[in-house]
């Protein structure tokens, strides 16, 4: 048996999303401030399509990690509802 489990999810397509807004001047601020040093960025388009971007950091064990503990954590909130 199976328990599968889609996790599809909606583009906003043609909209513009203030939360992302707010958080990309959240942290040009602290990158700014010196606070944030190395970035690993994915972002969602309006046409669906997806962007990636990575600053040339030498932690970068550190950021593999966290990826994976956003994973964990999207994955989460998207299944539970």
């Amino acid at each position: 048996m199976s328990n599968l489990v889609s996790i599809e999810g909606k583009t906003r397509r043609g909209q513009i999303n203030q939360q992302t807004i707010e958080m990309l001047r959240d942290w040009l601020a602290s990158a700014e401030s010196g606070e944030v040093v190395d970035v690993m960025i994915v972002g969602t388009c309006a046409d669906g399509s997806t962007n990636t971007s990575a600053t040339d950091g030498d932690d970068f064990q550190r950021m593999l990690g966290a990826i994976d503990i956003l994973k964990a954590s999207l994955l989460r909130r998207h299944l539970e509802d």
